[in-house]
């Protein structure tokens, strides 16, 4: 599930908020706060499967954004068999 921007800038602004006032944490249920922190930690510093799982899914989403752009533009990958019927033509 795609995250949407308004999630990512109402997160982003908690965060924000108890990095200012790290007394905030207090305020928060033991059970949510150690979730809070954990997953915090874990995005801040992955473990070495999460990293090779990112590593993973970053070369996917490239490989699948040049062929995107592949597609989109084929003029721009001429083949031989274009360039000899080109030709062949002129």
């Amino acid at each position: 599930m795609p995250l949407r921007s308004e999630d990512i800038e109402t997160t982003l602004k908690v965060l924000e908020q108890l990095l200012e006032h790290r007394e905030d944490l207090l305020e928060i249920d033991l059970d949510v706060r150690k979730r809070l922190l954990e997953i915090a930690g874990r995005l801040a510093q992955p473990e070495a499967p999460e990293q090779r799982y990112l590593a993973r899914a970053a070369r996917k989403k490239r490989r699948r954004d040049t062929k995107v752009f592949a597609l989109e533009e084929p003029e721009s990958f001429p083949t031989a068999m274009a360039a000899a019927i080109a030709a062949a033509a002129a």
